[in-house]
């Protein structure tokens, strides 16, 4: 049986979770992680664990890191990222669990 880990970050109701970004979302588009991605993709990380980017540059440019990198859980090629008139607003990062144990220490 395979058993896989996702986890999924989107801006759903972007008035209210993200007052930066004030226009209506009118068609989204998703597409495939690159590694350009890796500062939006950190940025969704820290977002998530409630830790303010702007106060913790250093941990921000690691996670950036991290996500340049292909052989990490946070890589951006583990991603898919939602895109609103070509600004990135959401993404969905998946991994297979059994890869958790081997790539959490890189």
């Amino acid at each position: 049986m395979r058993t896989t880990c996702i986890l999924f970050f989107y801006v759903l109701n972007p008035n209210t979770h993200n007052r930066k970004y004030t226009k209506q979302l009118k068609m989204i588009t998703i597409r495939k992680g690159k590694t350009t991605d890796a500062p939006f993709i950190a940025s969704m990380i820290m977002q998530a664990l409630h830790i303010e980017k702007e106060h913790n540059t250093e941990l921000y440019q690691h996670i950036i890191e991290f996500a340049e990198r292909e052989d990490t859980l946070y890589s951006w090629h583990r991603c898919y990222i939602a895109t609103d008139n070509n600004v990135c607003v959401g993404l969905c990062l998946a991994y297979d669990a059994k890869d958790y144990h081997t790539r959490k220490v890189k």
